[in-house]
């Protein structure tokens, strides 16, 4: 669990660095969320799913971890509230929305599946936009509008499966 968490704390924050507004950082944080379950499936399982059997110091500390890293979802959306260009009323609502949302992905994808994990992501992260009523300038956001880094980057330096990167369209 704790090397689960870490993964996605030390994701969020590489994901993000220097990206400015909370659109992008929005559609950045979905996608390597996505492609980390997608790829990373049985890790995020259990580290989703097994939170109920920790006790004590152990429950304390991932608690912790994913409080910390809710904390960062909620911030986005919050700071897309602030700047006008997303509207939602409850940041942290929202944010468990999106967040459940891109979790599924580790319960029901499959590499042999018709889509690939990237094109999941981007989908998703499409929806995710679509969910907080991104718009700029009187203009709907998709991501095809923004400068998003490669979805793999923040993944470079762990395995991730083969098959996850070929498969679908």
């Amino acid at each position: 669990m704790e090397r689960g968490i870490s993964r996605l704390l030390r994701g969020a924050g590489e994901t993000m660095s220097g990206l400015g507004t909370p659109e992008q950082k929005l559609a950045a944080l979905v996608r390597m969320h996505v492609v980390s379950h997608g790829t990373h499936r049985m890790l995020h399982v259990v580290n989703d799913t097994e939170f109920r059997a920790l006790g004590g110091v152990h429950r304390e500390v991932i608690g912790g971890k994913r409080d910390e890293y809710e904390a960062i979802w909620r911030g986005v959306v919050s700071e897309g509230i602030s700047a006008g260009v997303f509207a939602v009323d409850d940041p942290r609502l929202a944010g468990f929305a999106l967040l459940q949302m891109c979790t599924g992905v580790a319960h029901w994808y499959s590499p042999e599946g018709p889509l690939s994990i990237v094109g999941i992501a981007d989908q998703f992260a499409d929806m995710a936009l679509s969910l907080v009523g991104a718009r700029r300038d009187g203009k709907t956001l998709r991501t095809a509008d923004l400068d998003l880094p490669d979805a793999f980057r923040v993944l470079a330096d762990e395995p991730v499966e083969a098959a996850a990167l070929s498969s679908g369209r």
